[in-house]
């Protein structure tokens, strides 16, 4: 039928009465009354272009009677309509009358105003062929009215699907606006995540830099301190050897070697006088010692950007951390020959105090712990291994972000590793870690030497 109607509207008749044939043979063949009627209806318009007047009269008047069995008004009044403008081309006029009018009332009953203007127009025809000039201008005018109203109701028609379109396309691009304000607040917010984020990190590290702060200048008190004491017992250790040296010599002079029991009492008590001026000179060194390793690490006394001899900090570090070192740990040093490097000496040495505190952590009473060191032409190597319990692999990937954890009503700030990272890139360095769970982890800080003095 589609096909049909095209071959129509480009004038190939034969090729259209083909189609309608095979379609109304088609819709017979599937009991379709109303397809059936409307292949007879397509077919007798073929035929009437044509010039077979009576088949297509035939054909109409078959389509008609199966529109009224059906019942379907609207298609009858098309019927009535061809019928109509056939019988008008047969010069049957008042058969045309006939059918014009039941088309036309049918038309007003059902309110179709398209077949309402078409019925008055033909009967415009139809009443001007008869004479009848002024019932013709009558349709005529009818005609013309209720076309004017189709137009007018298709220009509304029009006019309001604009206006759906406006609306619809203004909903579209508010709908747009809003996404996009969406899209804006969300990396906002995403903006100052990140913003707070940061502020935390820097807080966090303040916090760290304020606690140095102040160890420094605890320990710089502690050794202010200590110095006066030490230096007392020191003296007095050293005053008592000398006096029992010369007592001894005095008793000697004067007994004349001789070897009687209140001599040899004597000489004992004066021995364990020696013996105890010793102790107190080694506790006095040890003494003057740790507060010398308390006072090169927090670097008291220097300028805060200098030279520095890593292996001498990585040494520092295990003197501070020896009340650690339990006798089930063993401490490998495998130093290679390094050059001096421009840095910030107490920032470094908290560096390597938080990773060899962590790995002796990670090993408890009983491991290894190795301290490597290399350098080429560009960097040096501290490598720290330790042959504990290993990073679960779930917590290695945010191992270097700030962390909080809670003891009780107390909450603490893992900063440790975080800061650890900013000082080494502070140093324009980079620190990489290796850890399987079970068997270690090796940390390894990695510090441009450029423009360095040598020295092993």
């Amino acid at each position: 039928s589609g096909i049909g109607t095209v071959y129509i509207s480009q004038g190939l008749w034969d090729d259209a009465r083909t189609c309608h044939e095979e379609a109304l043979a088609l819709y017979r063949g599937a009991g379709n009354r109303l397809g059936e009627a409307r292949a007879l209806n397509d077919l007798a318009q073929v035929l009437q272009h044509t010039g077979q007047l009576e088949s297509a009269l035939e054909c109409n008047h078959k389509s008609l009677a199966l529109r009224e069995d059906v019942g379907n008004r609207q298609a009858q009044s098309t019927s009535h309509i061809n019928l109509g403008n056939l019988f008008l081309q047969m010069d049957r006029v008042i058969e045309a009358l006939e059918h014009l009018h039941r088309a036309l009332y049918l038309a007003m009953e059902i309110g179709s105003k398209p077949r309402i203007y078409q019925a008055n127009e033909a009967l415009s025809e139809a009443y001007s062929r008869q004479g009848d000039f002024e019932h013709a201008l009558s349709h005529f005018k009818e005609f013309h009215r209720v076309r004017e109203e189709i137009a007018g109701d298709v220009a509304a028609t029009q006019l309001k699907n604009i206006q759906i379109g406006v609306e619809v396309e203004k909903k579209e691009r508010e709908k747009e606006i809003e996404r996009l304000r969406n899209v804006e607040l969300r990396e906002k917010n995403e903006q100052l995540r990140d913003r707070r984020a940061e502020l935390k990190a820097a807080q966090s590290q303040l916090i760290e830099s304020e606690k140095l702060a102040a160890l420094g200048n605890l320990v710089a008190g502690v050794v202010h301190e200590l110095n006066t004491p030490v230096g007392v017992l020191g003296s007095g250790a050293d005053l008592l050897s000398r006096c029992a040296a010369r007592i001894r010599h005095e008793l000697a002079e004067s007994s004349g070697g001789g070897t009687g029991t209140s001599s040899q009492s004597l000489n004992k008590s004066l021995s364990g006088l020696d013996e105890g001026s010793r102790i107190i000179i080694r506790a006095t060194d040890r003494i003057t010692k740790i507060a010398g390793g308390l006072k090169s690490f927090v670097s008291l006394d220097q300028a805060s950007f200098q030279e520095l001899d890593v292996h001498e900090a990585l040494e520092t570090t295990l003197a501070m951390l020896e009340h650690r070192l339990s006798q089930g740990v063993e401490v490998k040093r495998q130093f290679g020959s390094l050059p001096r490097i421009l840095g910030y000496p107490a920032e470094l040495n908290q560096v390597f105090m938080h990773l060899i505190t962590n790995a002796l952590t990670a090993m408890g009473d009983r491991g290894t712990l190795t301290l490597q060191t290399s350098a080429d032409s560009e960097d040096i190597r501290i490598t720290i291994r330790d042959t504990g319990r290993g990073i679960p692999a779930d917590q290695q990937s945010g191992l270097f972000e700030p962390s909080f954890t809670r003891r009780g009503k107390r909450i603490k700030a893992g900063m440790g590793l975080f800061t650890s990272r900013n000082i080494v890139e502070k140093h324009n360095g980079q620190i990489k870690f290796d850890s399987r769970e079970g068997e270690g982890s090796t940390f390894t800080v990695i510090l441009p030497c450029a423009g360095a003095a040598a020295s092993s």
